[in-house]
């Protein structure tokens, strides 16, 4: 576990590790550096910080970014805690109960939207906006406004999907995302289920989005890191 965490301070070119510690909330297994508890996931969770950092061009606090199958909510903490901007969840239950309850107990001062129903985007819309994080289902997606978040990303769960929901999603990724669609997914991974096999270049295609970024996963390197970029940015 050191070796991981002195491979992610030497990545961590944000310096976003310092005064960083894996939170007790959930009771982790405790592993300590000198003062500071790490762990595996808040290395991950630094790296891919330092990725979304580098692609909002600015620290403002408008900036949107939106994460589709969160787990635990570990990337939303270090992007609460060192960045700016609205980062807003979403999952499926009973999942997004999990980060909702986790980051709301870490962050008791910020403001949280908590996943509701609705039906008109527009009836939530000024109150979603002076929020921090938020909360919502999968299929709410759908009722975002096009090219509404700065970066839309997601991280080890479209090779879980079938190949038609996998479709669903990047469509959406596309449609939703106004400058950037960050994916870290395993580079080779067969569904048990249904046999999908999906490898790193199924997903976009098409020329309004160019790949930016591309670099296998420093810490687990059977995962792979690709950005795309709108091409009208």
């Amino acid at each position: 576990m050191t070796y991981l965490w002195d491979l992610m301070v030497r990545i961590d070119k944000r310096k976003l590790h310092v005064d960083l510690s894996e939170p007790i909330l959930g009771n982790p297994i405790k592993i300590r550096l000198g003062e500071t508890l790490i762990s595996q996931d808040l290395a991950n969770s630094i790296i891919e910080a330092n990725v979304i950092a580098d692609l909002l061009d600015s620290p403002s606090s408008q900036r949107r970014v939106a994460e589709i199958g969160a787990g635990s909510g570990r990337l939303a903490q270090v992007f609460a805690e060192k960045l700016q901007g609205q980062y807003v969840i979403f999952d499926i239950p009973p999942a997004l109960y999990v980060s909702q309850w986790y980051l709301s107990q870490l962050f008791p001062d910020k403001k949280i939207f908590r996943f509701r129903p609705f039906d008109d985007f527009s009836t939530i819309e000024a109150e979603l906006s002076s929020t921090d994080i938020a909360f919502f289902t999968a299929n709410q997606i759908t009722k975002f406004p096009d090219r509404y978040f700065d970066v839309m990303l997601s991280i080890s769960t479209l090779p879980e999907m079938s190949r038609e929901q996998v479709v669903l999603y990047i469509d959406l990724f596309q449609r939703k995302s106004a400058d950037y669609i960050y994916l870290k997914q395993w580079k080779s991974w067969k569904n048990p289920l249904d046999g999908t096999d999906i490898g790193p270049d199924d997903y976009i295609n098409g020329n309004e989005w160019k790949l930016s970024h591309h670099f296998s996963d420093p810490i687990v390197p059977e995962f792979f890191d690709r950005v795309w970029r709108r091409n009208s940015k």
